[in-house]
């Protein structure tokens, strides 16, 4: 499950358009900077087929001067498996035990 971030930065007084077209978009999470034409988006899309698709539809937006990834986030191997939270450092400590015992 892709989430990415991104500052996107809106032509000269579009900010507010720009920040209305994002929101209608399933799958992005829109805040906008206290000054300025900046806004701060997050998607999360169900694979990385879909996040290409968002990533195009993004760039394609008329109010967007500028598209900048910040963060990305993809491991599809989480996306089919829970892991109980502490339980990957055991496993882990566990390894180290057993490599350290041979």
């Amino acid at each position: 499950m892709p989430i990415l971030s991104y500052l996107v930065h809106a032509r000269p007084g579009r900010r507010d358009s720009l920040c209305r077209t994002l929101e209608e978009i399933p799958g992005c999470e829109v805040q906008p900077a206290d000054e300025g034409n900046v806004v701060i988006l997050v998607t999360e899309t169900d694979s990385s087929e879909a996040e290409k698709a968002m990533h195009a539809r993004l760039k394609e937006i008329d109010d967007v001067a500028l598209l900048a990834l910040v963060f990305a986030h993809d491991d599809p191997a989480e996306a089919t498996r829970v892991v109980p939270l502490g339980s990957r450092a055991a496993a882990r400590s566990e390894a180290a035990g057993s490599e350290a015992a041979s």
